[in-house]
């Protein structure tokens, strides 16, 4: 029998309310780590996701179920944050709200402040436009015409 730790997984993962059907999605470089993070946050009502803590609360442990939903290479063209911004812009999940909306700050090559968040957000606001699109339009419009 070998003394050997497992290899960290590298991987975006969801905990799923099975009552409700409301998610957290998550990703992280060490998946059995983050997930005893949760499981030990959770049982002991001191997680920082204050919706996630309520729901856990109310419904109990029997009623979450951790799933994986992609594991990543290490080294691959995405780094695991930016494809949990992906996922949690596409699924939505109930119980990411408290995180700051999923702008591909990345596309443009800087950080934005939580002043620029605030003001793509305030432009988004009556468009059916999710704020990635709502910057590449912009983006597109910055840029020549294609001969």
């Amino acid at each position: 029998m070998s003394n050997r730790k497992a290899a960290p997984i590298c991987a975006i993962y969801a905990i799923t309310n099975i009552v409700t059907g409301e998610q957290y999605i998550g990703g992280t470089s060490d998946l059995r780590k983050r997930w005893y993070q949760h499981r030990t946050l959770l049982n002991t009502g001191r997680h920082s996701n204050k919706l996630l803590q309520r729901a856990f609360d109310q419904y109990g442990k029997a009623a979450f179920r951790y799933e994986i939903l992609e594991v990543l290479l290490r080294k691959g063209a995405y780094s695991w944050d930016i494809r949990e911004k992906e996922y949690i812009e596409e699924l939505k999940p109930a119980y990411n709200e408290n995180k700051r909306p999923p702008l591909h700050y990345h596309l443009v090559g800087i950080n934005m402040s939580d002043e620029m968040h605030a003001r793509i957000r305030r432009a988004c606001n009556g468009t059916n436009q999710t704020a990635s699109e709502w910057i590449r339009n912009a983006i597109e419009r910055c840029l020549p015409a294609e001969e």
